[in-house]
């Protein structure tokens, strides 16, 4: 079982969907495949001005690679939980 933390910025390179899936570079597979079946939360960066710190979780599904970027992987949120996702990030202030 892994504990896994995916730090969000609503400015970050990566481009996520947060209720669908969290975008990675390759240096990161590992980790996040021990992740997979188990709940992840999303922790807003430190950076970010009013953060509101760990704002949702999902539980981790898959890992597919990105059909975009060379060296970059999708991993994606199982269907009940992705839902519960999209209710947490359409409210107001932490979860």
């Amino acid at each position: 079982m892994a504990f896994g933390v995916f730090v969000h910025r609503s400015d970050s390179i990566y481009n996520d969907s947060l209720a669908e899936s969290y975008r990675f570079p390759l240096q990161y597979l590992t980790r996040v495949e021990q992740c997979l079946g188990d709940w992840i939360v999303y922790l807003e960066s430190r950076k970010v001005r009013n953060s509101c710190g760990y704002f949702a979780a999902a539980k981790a599904e898959t890992i597919i690679p990105d059909p975009i970027g060379p060296d970059m992987f999708l991993a994606t949120w199982d269907r009940l939980s992705a839902n519960n996702l999209r209710w947490a990030l359409n409210q107001q202030g932490p979860v």
